[in-house]
C-alpha cells in the first residue's frame, strides 16, 4: 500500500529496453517521485468506507531555523474487510472475503551545504498480511528499505549528479491452498513460510552540458541480490510430507551513456546505450521427505555470467507550434528474476513451476508519434507502436490436470501443470490515441484508446500456442474522465474505463468478459486547510472478471467500494 501523501508527480518511462535505471523491465516504468522537499508541512487523510474499515495516512517535514537541515516522514495505516474475490454464484460455504491489513513508516533528512553539495538519508518499512478469500488461504510480508544520496545541484554549472547507496530486505510468506468442487472445505498444498529477499546496490548518475546544443548522461551501477524459497508441499490429506529450498544470488554492474543533441531549437537526436554484466551464483534446489529426514535431491546449477546490452535512437521534430513529431528504434534485455528462476507456485489447481534454465528476453522495438496542440487548452497525440520479443518469458501449460506426472506431483482435475518457459517470438504492435482539452472555468476533459494485437509467433516446446494471443494482455481498452476544480470550494472527477475481452491462459482457452468501470469522487474545501471527500468505486457494481480456473470458476476484481474521507493540510 502506497502513501499518496508522499507522492509529488508520477510519470511513465516508455518502453525502449533501457533506461538510466537499469534494465529489469522492458514494458516501461513508472516513476514516482517523492513530494519535493522544501517548506515545512504536515498533511493528514482518512478515509472509511463499505470495505475499508480504516486507513489513514500521515506526512510532515520540519526545517532548522536556517532552513538548510530538514527532517521529513510519513505512516500509514490500512486495515479492509475486504471483499468476495469469486463469483457469485459459484461461491460456496468456504469462501470468504479477501481482506488486508497494511502498516509502513518513513523517515528522511536532508542537509544542504554551504557549496552546490547536499546529502540525504531515508529509512522505510512495510509489513501487510492479506486473506485470500478461504480460511486458509494467505500471504503476509515485511520489508525494510533504506538509502543514502549525496547530490550535486548544477547551480550555474555545467553538470550535476547523484551518489546513491542502497539497501532492501524482504521476507515474504504465503499459504495456497486446494478447495474441493462443492467448495466446502480446502486442504493446504503449497506451505512457502520463509521467502526471504536481500538487495544491495551503489549507483552513480550524472548530468553534463557542453553550450546549448549537447546534453550527456553518465551512469555506472553495481548491484547484489539473494533470495530463496523455503516450503512445504505434497499434502495427500494428512499434512505435508515433502520440503523444497531452492534460490541464488545475483551480481551485476552496469553502464549508462545518453547523449541529447539539440542540432536546431526544432529538432533533438537522443541516443543512449546501456551494458550489464551479470553473474548467476549458488543457484540450487534442494528436497527432503518429512517423514523420514531424507534428502530427495540436491541440485546445484551451474553459475552463469553474460554481457547484456542494450540501445536506443529517437528522433524528436517540432516544424511548428502546434506540431511535434518523435521517432524511436530501440533493442534491450531483461534477465529472468530469481523468482522466476526458483520460485513455483500455485493458483488453484493450477501449477506452475519454476525453471532455472531460462534465458534473457530481447526486446526490439519501434515508435511514431504525432502531437497537435492548436491551443494551449486542447491536444491530440496518435502514437502506432511494434516490439519483437525473442525468448519471452511465459507461463507455458505442458500437461493437463487429473492425473499425477513428475514433476509436479498429482494436478486435480480441471487445473494444468505449467512451466516458466522461453517463447522464441512474440509481436506485439499496437496503436495508443490521446485528446486533451483544459477550460478556464476548471473542467478537464481527457479521453484515450490503446489498440494491442499481440501475437506468439514461435513457441517450439508447445507449437500449439503459435498465433494465440498473450495472456491477460486485451486488445481494446479505452478510457475517458470529465474533472471540475475551480479552485474554490467545490470539486469533481468522473471517470471510465473499459476493458475488452481477454484471455487468462496462454492456450486461449480462457476467456474472460469485457467490462467497464465507472469512478466518481466529490470534495468540499471548508478552508485552505480542511477539506472532506466522497468516493464511489466501480460505481455501477460492475461485475470485473480477472482470472478463470480450467473448471470455469471465474475470480472477480474490485466490486463498487463507497469511501468518505477527511484531509488536513498545514
Amino acid at each position: 500500500a502506497l502513501n499518496s501523501l508522499e507522492i509529488g508527480r508520477t510519470s511513465l518511462v516508455q518502453p525502449g529496453g533501457i533506461d538510466p535505471w537499469g534494465n529489469v523491465s522492458l514494458g516501461g516504468t513508472v516513476w514516482l517521485e517523492r513530494r519535493p522537499v522544501s517548506d515545512p508541512y504536515w498533511q493528514f487523510e482518512g478515509a472509511w468506507g463499505n470495505a475499508v474499515d480504516h486507513q489513514l495516512a500521515n506526512a510532515f517535514l520540519i526545517a532548522s531555523p536556517e532552513g538548510n537541515t530538514r527532517v521529513y516522514g510519513s505512516w500509514l495505516s490500512l486495515q479492509s474487510s475486504g471483499y468476495h474475490i469469486v463469483k457469485s454464484g459459484q461461491r460456496g460455504p468456504i469462501d470468504k472475503k479477501a481482506t488486508l491489513e497494511a502498516d509502513s513508516f518513513m523517515l528522511g533528512m536532508e542537509h544542504d551545504f554551504a557549496t552546490p553539495w547536499s546529502v540525504s538519508g531515508e529509512v522505510r518499512y512495510h509489513e501487510e498480511s492479506r486473506g485470500n478469500g478461504t480460511p486458509r488461504a494467505r500471504n503476509a510480508q515485511d520489508a525494510w528499505q533504506t538509502r543514502l544520496s549525496l547530490t550535486k545541484d548544477r547551480s550555474g554549472d555545467s553538470w550535476e549528479g547523484q551518489l546513491t547507496a542502497y539497501w532492501h530486505s524482504r521476507d515474504f510468506s504465503s499459504v495456497f491452498t486446494r478447495v474441493s468442487d462443492r467448495r466446502d472445505s480446502e486442504r493446504e498444498v503449497l506451505d512457502q513460510f520463509d521467502v526471504p529477499a536481500t538487495a544491495a546496490g551503489l549507483s552513480w548518475r550524472s548530468r553534463h552540458w557542453l553550450g546549448e546544443r549537447h546534453e550527456f548522461l553518465f551512469g555506472l551501477d553495481g548491484r547484489f541480490l539473494e533470495g530463496e524459497t523455503n516450503e512445504h508441499f505434497r499434502n495427500l490429506g494428512t499434512g505435508f510430507t515433502r520440503r523444497r529450498r531452492a534460490g541464488g544470488q545475483r551480481w551485476q554492474t552496469g553502464m549508462v551513456l545518453e547523449h541529447t543533441w539539440r542540432a536546431q531549437p526544432t529538432l533533438a537526436l537522443k541516443s543512449s546505450l546501456r551494458a550489464d554484466r551479470v553473474w548467476d551464483r549458488l543457484g540450487e534446489e534442494k528436497t527432503w521427505d518429512l517423514t523420514t529426514g531424507t534428502r530427495l535431491t540436491d541440485t546445484e546449477f551451474d553459475d552463469e555470467q553474460d554481457w547484456h546490452w542494450g540501445g536506443r535512437l529517437a528522433l524528436e521534430w517540432e516544424p511548428t507550434d502546434t506540431w511535434n513529431l518523435h521517432l524511436s528504434g530501440f533493442t534491450g534485455t531483461r534477465q529472468p528474476t530469481l523468482n522466476e528462476l526458483y520460485r513455483p507456485f500455485r493458483v488453484g489447481n493450477d501449477i506452475t513451476l519454476a525453471n532455472a534454465d531460462l534465458e534473457s528476453e530481447r526486446l526490439w522495438g519501434t515508435t511514431l508519434g504525432l502531437r497537435w496542440q492548436p491551443d494551449p487548452a486542447l491536444s491530440f497525440s496518435v502514437e502506432g507502436f511494434w516490439h519483437r520479443l525473442d525468448d519471452a518469458i511465459a507461463n507455458v501449460t505442458l500437461v493437463d490436470g487429473g492425473q499425477s506426472i513428475q514433476p509436479w506431483g498429482f494436478i486435480p482435475a480441471g487445473g494444468s501443470g505449467r512451466q516458466r518457459r522461453n517463447l522464441e517470438e512474440v509481436s506485439i504492435a499496437g496503436l495508443e490515441t490521446r485528446l486533451a482539452w483544459q477550460h478556464d472555468a476548471g473542467w478537464d476533459l481527457e479521453v484515450g484508446y490503446l489498440l494491442t494485437d499481440s501475437n506468439i509467433e514461435k513457441s517450439h516446446d508447445q507449437p500449439g500456442l503459435e498465433g494465440n494471443t498473450l495472456a491477460q494482455m486485451p486488445t481494446h481498452q479505452a478510457h475517458a474522465a470529465l474533472s471540475y476544480d475551480p479552485g474554490e470550494r467545490f470539486y469533481a472527477r468522473l471517470e471510465a474505463r473499459w476493458t475488452g475481452e481477454v484471455y487468462d491462459d496462454d492456450l486461449n482457452q480462457r476467456e474472460l468478459d469485457d467490462y467497464i468501470v465507472l469512478n466518481a469522487l466529490v470534495g468540499w474545501r471548508w478552508t485552505d486547510q480542511v477539506s472532506c471527500f466522497a468516493s464511489i468505486e466501480n460505481l455501477l457494481d460492475e461485475e470485473i472478471q480477472v482470472s478463470q480456473s480450467g473448471a470455469g470458476l471465474v475470480g472477480i476484481g474490485t466490486p463498487r467500494l463507497v469511501q468518505m474521507g477527511l484531509r488536513l493540510d498545514y
